[in-house]
């Protein structure tokens, strides 16, 4: 009797841990990521940060963590992300380098940002990147619902894409030098997506979706939704060749030909 009641004490503090989220309900026994140092390797591996971030030193428990993911713009993989666990690594005041490929002055007087890697903790798949503004008031719109995103950018021809666990041949860090319209030194905000596409040009290719928000204002009439819709600017790289395939500034968050603020 006293070895059954032991067991169920100790069956009531295993539920009561597990409610409490101290231990998570689901184990990583099965997932391909199992623990931070992973995660945190993972991430690099995409990323390409270890050129430019100082890697010595790092505690990887600090700076990745299984958390409970809250995302409901990304295109295509918001339901990936959302209320579901996730490993978030993030990445400190990460300085881009650029110095030979841009102007130094704007190397030198970059929008220095934090960026959180998300991964899928089941599958080992880039899941987004995204910059943690932290700088006031924002100037720029939020990104529109999935729902609209998605029917904006399929009625505008987009294929569906997928994401891949592969890590491509350019990863992010070069993929950003290549991103020149969407202006990562002086973007405010940047989120950025690896999928393959499933039609088009690239078709069965990994490809860098990067997304640069509030960006410095410039009169252009080139780009759907107005004269200033050029502060929101969406880079398409090939991530196996390494090159700029196109940039637009979709998807938009107003209706097109009604201007983009």
């Amino acid at each position: 009797m006293k070895i059954l009641q032991g067991l169920l004490i100790v069956l009531c503090i295993v539920v009561l841990l597990t409610g409490s989220g101290i231990w998570p309900e689901d184990t990583l026994e099965d997932a391909v990521i199992k623990n931070a140092d992973e995660a945190y390797r993972q991430a690099l591996v995409f990323t390409g940060f270890e050129r430019t971030w100082d890697t010595s030193g790092i505690k990887t428990g600090q700076i990745a963590k299984l958390v409970i993911g809250k995302d409901r713009m990304t295109p295509f993989l918001s339901e990936r992300i959302d209320s579901q666990e996730v490993w978030q690594i993030t990445f400190e005041d990460v300085f881009l380098d650029f110095y030979g490929l841009c102007v130094p002055s704007a190397v030198a007087d970059q929008y220095i940002k934090t960026y959180q890697v998300l991964l899928d903790p089941k599958t080992g798949e880039l899941l987004r990147i995204k910059t943690v503004y932290s700088g006031g008031e924002r100037t720029w719109f939020d990104e529109p619902p999935v729902a609209v995103a998605e029917q904006q950018l399929l009625g505008r021809g987009d294929a569906k894409y997928f994401p891949t666990r592969t890590p491509p041949a350019t990863d992010f860090y070069e993929a950003l030098s290549l991103a020149h319209a969407s202006n990562p030194l002086q973007a405010k905000e940047l989120i950025a997506t690896l999928l393959v596409s499933t039609k088009g040009r690239l078709e069965g290719r990994p490809a860098w979706y990067i997304v640069g928000r509030g960006l410095p204002p410039r009169q252009k009439t080139w780009m759907d939704g107005g004269l200033d819709s050029t502060d929101h600017v969406r880079s398409v790289i090939d991530a196996t060749e390494g090159r700029a395939v196109s940039f637009d500034n979709r998807p938009h968050v107003v209706p097109l030909g009604e201007g983009y603020r």
